[in-house]
């Protein structure tokens, strides 16, 4: 039985680095997609960890650090929410979100005085409280993780609605389910009936590794419907660029390194939200000279800075609209990054060729029958 576990638990850890190599391939590196990897790490290490333990030294100082397992969830949490933040409602991760990580390095610490200091300071032996705090902690995350699913839901639904994005999410609260069954078992049974129950549980783990590695992909490569694609860089005229700036042109290695960092920039930081957004405060947002930047998209993506930033724009509506929520026209023009809700009726109909209103009804319409179909799909199965 054991054994049978531990190649499980093997097969799992693999299948979380595979995933893991799949996330780094993807190019740029969204800020989602940095969480969802360490939150994958953090995982396949554990089951790893269950898969060796018999082989470890039990009365080593490595073990006895490793032994507080009920702990990772602390950060296992944390990732978790703060991937569903990124991923789903478009929140742009800084530095000073990191203070939620700050319950594991408490919770490490006790354990750290507990194997160092076993005697000195008696009363950090409180496992009991440890436990139970760590397992209210994790219940906090769990709700916050569902609330989150639960609204971008009603107001993106095709974010969450897709058969292989349902399939991910629903694994990943899985995960975090398990996280909370490890610090119970601990809580409430015995030392040997809880490293049974941990042992299983890592277990369960693993197969829900293996099931992100398959459908993340999947989700990966689903695009929702949508008339208007994101801006794709053309090939400039080498000589009508010549020709408008001169010996002004940038080299191609840094017109490259703009180009990355232009297109990263827009994905994670989705600054053509800002309604008072400049070309200057573009460049200076990514450290270019705006001349250059003004440069870069004129030449590369063959537009001026209002159209590829209204391209933007658009497509944000476009998801807006084809959610099914009680939201205006007006509130999604200043949602979208408009001005007003002239100007987005403008611009929106010269790049879809339908208004907002009527993209509204043709998007729920064509989403409505793919519902149906999907539901007489899983009917059949």
């Amino acid at each position: 039985m054991i054994s049978v576990l531990s190649l499980i638990c093997v097969a799992g850890c693999a299948s979380g680095l595979l995933l893991i190599a799949t996330l780094l391939m993807q190019k740029p590196h969204t800020s989602a997609d940095k969480l969802l990897v360490c939150s994958i790490l953090l995982t396949a290490a554990n089951v790893l960890f269950v898969a060796i333990k018999p082989v470890l030294p039990t009365h080593s100082l490595f073990f006895e650090v490793l032994r507080a397992s009920s702990c990772y969830g602390l950060v296992f949490a944390p990732l978790l929410y703060l991937y569903f933040c990124v991923q789903l409602t478009g929140t742009v991760l800084t530095k000073s979100k990191l203070w939620h990580l700050g319950w594991f390095a408490c919770c490490q610490a006790i354990v750290m005085f507990e194997v160092t200091f076993p005697t000195s300071l008696p009363w950090l032996t409180i496992n009991s409280f440890e436990n139970a705090g760590t397992l209210l902690i994790l219940a906090g995350y769990f709700i916050a993780n569902v609330r989150v699913l639960r609204e971008t839901r009603r107001h993106d639904s095709y974010l969450v609605s897709s058969g292989s994005g349902k399939v991910t999410y629903i694994t990943l609260l899985v995960m975090h389910a398990c996280y909370a069954i490890t610090v119970i078992a601990n809580l409430a049974f015995s030392q040997n009936a809880a490293t049974t129950l941990t042992t299983l549980n890592a277990g369960m783990l693993s197969v829900l590794l293996m099931i992100l590695a398959f459908s993340y992909p999947h989700q990966a490569l689903a695009t929702p419907p949508s008339i208007v694609t994101e801006p794709v860089p053309s090939p400039p005229s080498l000589d009508r660029e010549k020709e408008k700036y001169g010996n002004n042109r940038l080299p191609e290695f840094l017109r490259d390194t703009i180009v990355d960092t232009l297109a990263h920039h827009m994905q994670c930081e989705q600054p053509w939200l800002d309604i008072d957004l400049t070309l200057s405060r573009l460049a200076e947002s990514i450290n270019v000279n705006p001349h250059h930047l003004s440069q870069i998209i004129n030449s590369e993506f063959g537009k001026s800075f209002a159209c590829y930033i209204n391209e933007y724009r658009v497509n944000a509506a476009c998801k807006l609209l084809s959610a099914d929520d009680n939201r205006t026209v007006l509130e999604i023009a200043s949602q979208s990054g408009f001005s007003s809700k002239s100007s987005f009726n403008t611009i929106f109909k010269k790049h879809t060729g339908l208004t907002p209103s009527e993209y509204r009804k043709k998007y729920q319409l064509t989403a409505n029958k793919y519902s149906t179909d999907d539901n007489v799909l899983a009917s059949n199965h």
